[in-house]
């Protein structure tokens, strides 16, 4: 009898352990994370723009098909880019404060717009199928649309690093090693309007780009020359990172999902 009472004891023990684990698995809250990242492109029709954002757990926003429309915009509406998705995907998965978060990369169709185009409080919205309508912060956005006029520059290759001893996700030089350069540079933006420093040695250019809080991983290169000609080196990812939750501290943006 005590044999029996002791096993019908382990069983129940059992029971109330998987129960407890099953509540507590439900009990954790479903949440999403961006990071405060500068997102620079030139415009062009076959372009997309990547933004990235980070879920703990399966929800609407994991599936495409689930989107009924996406926007980029200022936080007041006032700017707006309508688009359209080419591609929802999983990129990564990241551990953060004891969770696991999966890494999402929202490919979006690059607009067709006729001018540059910035927005400095840039904020992602969906609207789900159901109605659900979401808005999260992601950072800055630069759209740069080429008048490249020159070709003074025969670039061969390009390097980017960060700053040493950082751990931040951002790009510090832009290295260009060159085969000829015929003309006089003037100045040398990362997207629009947005100025570097730059040296130029040993038929190598090397960008300096401003200390800011805010990630950078990539951009297209506007190089002006004395004769007011520009030239354009398209957008190239020089950094690739696989602890940014951990690493991006006060950039991040966290927010509870229902």
């Amino acid at each position: 009898m005590k044999h029996i009472i002791f096993y019908i004891s382990l069983v129940l023990v059992a029971i109330l352990l998987v129960v407890m684990i099953k509540v507590n698995q439900e009990i954790i809250p479903l949440k999403l994370y961006t990071v405060n990242t500068y997102y620079s492109y030139m415009i062009k029709e076959d372009e997309t723009i990547d933004v990235i954002f980070y879920l703990n757990g399966k929800h609407p926003l994991n599936d495409q098909n689930n989107y009924m429309e996406v926007n980029l915009s200022s936080k007041d509406l006032n700017e707006m880019l309508s688009l359209s998705i080419d591609e929802l995907k999983s990129v990564g998965h990241e551990s953060y404060l004891g969770e696991t978060y999966t890494k999402y990369m929202l490919k979006l169709n690059m607009p067709s717009i006729s001018q540059s185009f910035v927005i400095d409080d840039l904020y992602l919205n969906v609207r789900l199928v159901n109605d659900d309508t979401y808005q999260f912060y992601l950072g800055s956005l630069s759209l740069y649309l080429s008048n490249d006029t020159c070709d003074a520059l025969d670039w061969l290759a390009l390097e980017g690093i960060k700053k040493e001893h950082s751990k931040l996700s951002r790009l510090y030089q832009i290295y260009i090693s060159y085969q000829s350069l015929s003309k006089s540079i003037d100045d040398i933006y990362i997207g629009f309007e947005d100025p570097v420093t730059f040296d130029i040695l040993d038929d190598k250019i090397t960008l300096t780009i401003d200390d800011e809080s805010q990630l950078l991983y990539g951009c297209p290169i506007v190089i002006t020359f004395s004769d007011y000609t520009s030239l354009v080196i398209d957008y190239f990812l020089y950094i690739n990172d696989y602890e940014i939750l951990k690493e991006s501290g006060m950039l991040l943006h966290g927010y509870l999902l229902s």
